[in-house]
């Protein structure tokens, strides 16, 4: 929280939510911003990723012809086609990119998680949009991977990759293991 316009000021301060934390800084507030509070540990690192419910492996479809969208949940192979790298946009943000497809796992609206280009085939933050980034939330020994765009987490159900509101259900935790 922030005293002067502008996100500025000689006093900032991070709070929860009950209002008996404002102490002296009541009335004085101009501006507060929210963000993301992710892992950051996991930065330009390539991993496998498992699901902690059923135990299957993300992975790409199709990835030889290069206009394949399709994400599912197999057996573990050890291919290229299940390695993930992880581009970090700052406060435990990412994108999660299929090297083997050369695309960005995205989620959208209609609760499909698939992968897609990069807008300008980049790591930068400026060119890949909210559906392909996601908030990395470390829980015990796994991860939920928050869609910035939609705000709901990543599940793999039946073989497939979802997305739906977040109740902390099994489906939802990621283990990532090491190439």
């Amino acid at each position: 929280m922030y005293k002067d316009v502008g996100w500025s000021g000689d006093y900032t301060k991070i709070m929860t939510g009950n209002k008996a934390c404002m102490g002296s800084f009541n009335d004085e507030v101009s501006s507060l911003r929210v963000v993301p509070a992710g892992s950051t540990a996991l930065a330009n690192k390539t991993f496998y990723i498992k699901n902690g419910d059923s135990g299957l492996f993300m992975d790409t479809l199709n990835v030889e012809h290069p206009t394949a969208n399709a994400l599912s949940q197999t057996t573990f192979a050890g291919g290229t086609n299940q390695q993930f790298t992880f581009i970090h946009h700052g406060n435990g943000v990412y994108s999660i990119a299929s090297p083997s497809a050369k695309k960005v796992v995205s989620a959208t609206h209609e609760d499909t998680i698939v992968q897609r280009s990069a807008s300008r085939q980049t790591s930068s933050s400026d060119s890949i949009h909210g559906g392909q980034k996601f908030i990395a939330l470390k829980q015990g020994r796994h991860y939920q991977f928050i869609s910035l765009e939609t705000q709901k987490v990543l599940v793999g159900k039946h073989g497939t990759l979802k997305q739906t509101t977040n109740h902390n259900q099994a489906t939802s935790y990621w283990e990532l293991l090491d190439i």
